[in-house]
């Protein structure tokens, strides 16, 4: 993978995690309601999900693969969740998604 596209590749997975925690944050109230979890968990994990997006854009030095990693294991914790309850792979989706592109964006700052 070229320096250009990993970049590319962490950069979209990191907006899309500040996207889905700031500006549909109503959706991740209602999945969460929906999916019976406390409101602190999800108070944490928004924040979690948050710094390590963060770090993903690179604002430290070498901390790309911490936050890569970050978001792989809630993206893995997520699809648990999604098998847990039965839901449709189509709302699957994008934790595979987020997830396979956290864990590609991991391997290349590890390798």
């Amino acid at each position: 993978m070229t320096p250009t596209a990993a970049a590319l590749l962490q950069t979209f997975v990191a907006m899309s995690v500040i996207y889905v925690w700031v500006v549909r944050y109503p959706a991740v109230l209602a999945d969460f309601t929906a999916f019976g979890l406390p409101d602190w968990l999800r108070d944490l994990v928004g924040a979690a999900k948050l710094s390590a997006a963060v770090l993903l854009l690179g604002v430290g030095d070498n901390l790309e693969a911490i936050g890569a990693g970050i978001i792989a294991a809630f993206m893995a914790a997520a699809l648990v969740t999604h098998l847990k309850i039965k839901n449709p792979l189509v709302k699957m989706m994008p934790s595979i998604g987020l997830g396979a592109g956290a864990l590609v964006v991991l391997w290349y700052h590890l390798g």
